[in-house]
């Protein structure tokens, strides 16, 4: 038997590996964030990650091109 040391006895059992992983691809997943008022700065902040989408109403109802950038219009 291995000698285990103190982090692995007080740490129980290994985790067991979840049913769904790499059941699904999701490498291009996108946060998007849709509101009907506005967003603050720390939204916009945020949507400097290409990963993260902000959508406002004029862009919803196609108003305005689709946005990049932090929900500001594309020129």
């Amino acid at each position: 038997m291995k000698d285990r040391t103190a982090h692995e006895e007080n740490s129980g059992p290994a985790p067991q590996p979840h049913a769904f992983v790499n059941r699904y691809d999701t490498t291009n997943t996108r946060l998007m964030c849709f509101s009907g008022a506005g967003f603050n700065d720390k939204a916009h902040a945020a949507a400097a990650d290409p990963a993260v989408r902000l959508i406002d109403l004029a862009t919803l109802y196609g108003q305005v091109s689709m946005t990049a950038g932090g929900g500001r219009p594309v020129p």
